[in-house]
């Protein structure tokens, strides 16, 4: 699957679409760690090139031509689009200078990247 076709070479942020879980609540409180979506919200007023483009299965396959890949990959890309139960489906832009927010993306329990739509995968 050749993905970003035609984008501009010089963004300053790389695109994904992940599968989110839910951090659990707490017992006593109720309340739960931030998701990462949250996170990379509130990181949108640190670097503008963080953005949560969007969410829910709806959204994502609705936007999938305009998250850059190809419409004769998009069945390709939609196999890999497998949420179990309790995550939550995303599209988001990470900045390249934001190195917590990718260092928390590539390591967090909760987050798995279903595509990177800045790589190439051939599968």
């Amino acid at each position: 699957m050749k993905i970003r076709m035609g984008f501009v070479s010089n963004s300053s942020s790389s695109s994904f679409i992940i599968a989110v879980k839910e951090g659990e609540k707490c017992a006593h409180c109720g309340k739960s760690d931030d998701s990462f979506l949250d996170l990379v919200r509130r990181r949108e007023s640190y670097c503008d090139d963080n953005e949560v483009r969007s969410v829910g299965m709806k959204e994502v396959l609705a936007k999938l031509s305009y998250l850059g890949i190809e419409e004769e990959d998009l069945p390709k890309a939609i196999k890999k689009l497998e949420v179990k139960e309790g995550e939550t489906i995303a599209a988001v832009d990470i900045s390249y200078h934001d190195e917590l927010l990718l260092k928390t993306l590539r390591n967090s329990p909760n987050v798995r990247i279903l595509i990177d739509l800045d790589k190439e995968d051939d599968e």
